[in-house]
């Protein structure tokens, strides 16, 4: 079982990710030209928050969830390797609370050349 200072550590982290991934995109571009939608796909309650890390972290599951989370779908502008526009998605989970106080998130590898 994580400890309160484990789940602040990677509450840190999240929160390092997500400003390095905010930077990186408005690297690209400083207006708003490379958002292309936003839907909210889901709402999570608290009880199914729990629920699924409990089926997919067993006794090492993270504290119990105290908030429920909205999901949204978010599809945005970029460039492939070869410096055409493309269009890519992500995930973002939002508690529903006014101040969250910890939040997760997990990217998974990209690169030009395989």
């Amino acid at each position: 079982m994580y400890s309160n200072r484990m789940f602040a550590r990677l509450s840190a982290i999240f929160l390092l990710t997500v400003t390095i991934f905010a930077v990186s995109i408005s690297a690209q571009s400083n207006n708003a030209k490379n958002f292309v939608s936003s839907k909210l796909n889901a709402t999570l309650s608290v009880e199914q928050i729990n629920t699924r890390m409990k089926a997919v972290f067993g006794a090492s599951a993270l504290p119990a969830a105290s908030k429920a989370v909205d999901l949204y779908k978010v599809n945005y502008r970029s460039q492939n390797e070869k410096g055409d526009s493309v269009i890519l998605s992500g995930l973002i989970a939002l508690p529903k609370s006014d101040a969250p106080k910890g939040l997760v998130v997990y990217n998974h590898g990209t690169t030009a050349d395989r």
